[in-house]
């Protein structure tokens, strides 16, 4: 899930807890059984920074390839894109070590490390379909 307001992108800082390396990514996460990718990312958008979005563009599939805890994770992701006016008050969840609105992507451990490209594709996207 990416979320903008006035530019900006909201990012997550984590700490893999078997490597120790650091990363910033948007929220998000799995697809737990029954949920649609949309129900999905609003879920893990209220868990990770307290947000909810009253709209949802996308979703983009995106192909990845990358390690956490130890477990090398391959396959497509669904990304939306959360469009807020301003930047609203993100509570995270305690795992998150800080959070920020960045209008360029930070100098070291974006992942995915072509979400700015995502967000150019999201932008060109059409609104996803209303949720049930």
């Amino acid at each position: 899930m990416i979320c903008t307001a006035g530019g900006a992108v909201l990012l997550l800082r984590y700490r893999d807890p078997v490597s120790g390396r650091e990363l910033w990514e948007p929220p998000g996460g799995g697809i737990e059984p029954g949920e649609t990718p949309e129900e999905a990312a609003r879920r893990e958008l209220r868990e990770e920074a307290g947000l909810t979005a009253a709209l949802l563009v996308g979703p983009v599939p995106v192909a990845r390839d990358w390690e956490w805890a130890g477990t090398r994770l391959v396959g497509t992701d669904a990304f939306f894109l959360a469009p807020f006016e301003e930047a609203p008050p993100v509570v995270t969840e305690p795992a998150v070590l800080e959070h920020g609105w960045f209008a360029a992507p930070p100098a070291a451990g974006l992942e995915p490390p072509e979400l700015w490209a995502i967000l150019s594709r999201l932008l060109a996207a059409a609104p996803s379909p209303p949720s049930r």
